[in-house]
This record gives structure tokens, C-alpha cells and sequence, in this order.
């Protein structure tokens, strides 16, 4: 089992299963934290508007949690990122 696949394994079982729907929904999140410098709720108004099927409509009370899993998201993308540009090296 290579590392990637390990870390991918890993990662499902943390983010859970997701439709193709939730997905879009969650990158479209990503894409407006990164322009907003990381302004979820700003992020969430945005994505909301594209996706309304899937939107959010995150309280005080949820939002610690909803903020971490948009980061966790975040590192995960980046990792996703990095482990393919090493297999790609590796295969040259």
C-alpha cells in the first residue's frame, strides 16, 4: 500500500463519505475562503448562492466545528496536492 493510499484511507474516514453534489459544494467553499483570505462564513454566503441544494446555514453554535472541518479540507487539498507531485517524480 503505497503512502497515498494510506493517507487517502485516512482521510475518508475523517471527512466521511461524500455525493458528488457535497463535493462541489465543499471546493466551492475552498475557492471563496482562499479570495476571501479565509473568511469562511463569507465563503459559506458565497457557495450557498452557487449550490443552494446543499447549503449551510451554520449558527454560532456550529460554526467552531464547521470552521474546522473547511480547514481540515483545506490541508487535506494540499496534501492530496503534494503526495501526486511525488508520485509523479517517482514514476520518472
Amino acid at each position: 500500500m503505497t503512502t497515498f493510499q494510506k493517507y487517502a484511507e485516512t482521510a475518508e474516514r475523517i471527512i466521511g463519505k461524500r455525493t458528488p453534489a457535497k463535493v462541489a459544494y465543499d471546493n466551492e467553499v475552498l475557492r471563496w475562503r482562499h479570495i476571501t483570505g479565509g473568511d469562511t462564513r463569507a465563503a459559506i454566503l458565497k457557495a450557498n448562492q452557487r449550490y443552494p441544494e446543499e447549503a449551510l446555514e451554520p449558527d454560532d453554535s456550529d460554526f467552531e466545528e464547521i470552521e474546522a472541518h473547511y480547514s481540515y479540507l483545506a490541508t487535506h487539498a494540499e496534501i492530496v496536492r503534494n503526495l501526486k507531485i511525488k508520485l509523479a517524480h517517482q514514476k520518472r
